[in-house]
């Protein structure tokens, strides 16, 4: 009896460590909240979206925010986030889309945890290696449909492979029956769900071929377990249950048209490849080139699908530093399940303390939130210093009429607060296309053919950034009048001729 009383003495600390681990995400996603700067610009066409779904009763096939998409069909891809964060708006404020964050970013804890923890025994290694995680996705804590596909790629692949070396743990388990119900929801909340499938194609293209793992000797392939789950089939439920979205297969139009895309990834910061120039962006790679050093050196019977999505997850995350999330979780479950081998077994903390680890993580956060002053006034506050608050305030007053030119990271802002003006850009990419966003971008920086742009040339209505070249350059010009600035931004009227 004293022993087992000292034991549970022991799990105490242990699972306080354990909340604070789940934590830890969510405290730094209050920080960046608080950060002037570090605005997401998306999140108010995000907040209209999903407020026209509200008031429609229906998704939006047509684009109704902005003068170039109007009557144009457009997919809103991440409706169900969007009515999500909405109704958070609705009942909160601006901190509603901030609990999305906080709430989501500790779930991504969680999972991440069970997942590295299942590959790799005791307490303190898997604690280290998911805050390590954890650390390196800080950049992404931000209210994005993101954050879905972080957590159900985690899931994913925690399902579809429990263990990624030595036959026959490697294989598939019949939990993978419950993958068609996550794609089934991942299709509603963001469209990388199709990495999701793409890692489920070709798992079951590995096992039918007899490929999944290979010997070291390489002279047998093992046929795999006939009471094996055909991924086959469960791939071919999990597509079907893609299409329970409103948009039924063009969903999977909208994936053509990112792939498509590449003068956005090199103007919009979230989708250019890793610049190399902050800590942040070399941590994947050396934790990818820790996985594959740990597991070239494992003299175990390695997976040609471990092999495979390495470099896979590896080489989306180099083509976009918004994905270095992919590499991340694939290179530390490897880095977990091969230490985990030469690591002697310790008890983990038992089921029921870890249950307890997560409210206690929930309240950390929510107090942390409170003492760091997050409320509904300090985020308007920061929110007017990052985008122009007081000039649509002032256009909204007087009711100055468009057609309106506006710059494309204050485009989903304007949607927001200006809704019977339609814009002239915003960030929806697959809206207006790389020709147009790299024309806006010229036009806002007055570079070598900018007074050609048709749309500008077409406007009446002028909002930007006060310190942008054209806002000067319009100062100086006849045609324009100058109606309000401040040290944010600057609107301008056309004068009549």
């Amino acid at each position: 009896m004293a022993l087992t009383k000292q034991a549970k003495t022991d799990n105490w600390p242990r699972t306080i460590l354990l909340a604070a681990l789940y934590a830890s995400p969510a405290l730094l996603a209050i920080g960046s909240l608080l950060q002037e700067g570090s605005q997401n610009p998306d999140l108010w066409w995000h907040l209209s979206t999903g407020a026209w779904i509200t008031q429609h009763h229906a998704v939006p096939v047509t684009d109704p925010f902005s003068t170039y998409g109007m009557n144009k069909p457009w997919v809103a891809y991440s409706w169900l986030f969007e009515v999500i964060i909405h109704q958070l708006y609705k009942w909160l404020g601006l901190v509603g889309p901030g609990v999305y964050l906080l709430l989501m970013v500790v779930a991504i804890g969680v999972v991440l945890h069970r997942a590295i923890s299942s590959r790799m025994g005791g307490f303190t290694e898997p604690y280290a290696l998911t805050g390590f995680t954890l650390f390196a996705m800080a950049p992404l804590y931000s209210v994005r449909p993101w954050l879905f596909s972080i957590l159900f790629f985690t899931i994913e692949l925690d399902i579809l492979f429990p263990k990624f070396l030595d036959m026959p743990e490697g294989r598939a388990t019949r939990r993978v029956w419950l993958l068609p119900l996550l794609f089934a929801f991942w299709a509603n909340v963001h469209i990388q769900f199709v990495y999701g499938l793409a890692i489920l194609v070709f798992a079951a293209l590995i096992q039918h071929v007899a490929l999944m793992n290979i010997p070291e000797s390489l002279q047998t392939v093992t046929a795999p377990d006939q009471r094996q789950p055909n991924l086959w089939v469960v791939t071919g439920v999990s597509f079907l249950a893609t299409l329970a979205n409103p948009y039924s297969w063009r969903i999977y139009l909208v994936a053509r048209e990112y792939a498509g895309e590449n003068g956005s990834y090199n103007l919009v910061s979230e989708l250019m490849a890793p610049r190399f120039r902050s800590l942040s962006d070399y941590i994947p790679i050396v934790v990818v080139l820790v996985a594959a050093y740990v597991l070239g050196r494992a003299r175990l019977r390695s997976s040609v699908f471990t092999n495979l999505l390495l470099m896979g997850t590896t080489l989306v995350s180099l083509h976009s530093s918004r994905d270095r999330w992919a590499c991340l979780v694939v290179a530390m479950l490897i880095i977990a399940e091969v230490c985990g081998k030469e690591i002697p077994a310790i008890a983990p903390l038992p089921r029921a303390y870890r249950f307890v680890a997560l409210p206690l993580a929930l309240m950390f956060v929510f107090a942390w939130a409170k003492g760091r002053g997050l409320s509904n006034a300090r985020l308007e506050d920061i929110t007017s210093h990052a985008f122009p608050a007081k000039a649509a305030e002032f256009v909204m007053q007087r009711g100055l009429p468009g057609p309106l030119y506006n710059d494309f990271d204050w485009g989903g802002y304007l949607i927001w607060r200006l809704p019977r003006l339609p814009v002239s850009m915003d960030g929806r990419t697959n809206v207006h296309g790389d020709a147009r966003i790299v024309r806006s971008v010229a036009t806002w920086r007055c570079m070598s053919g900018w007074k050609n742009d048709p749309e500008f040339a077409a406007a009446n209505l002028v909002i930007g950034p006060a310190e942008s070249p054209l806002s000067s350059f319009l100062k100086g010009d006849t045609g324009y009048q100058l109606m309000y600035e401040d040290e944010t931004a600057v609107v301008f009227v056309k004068r009549a001729n």
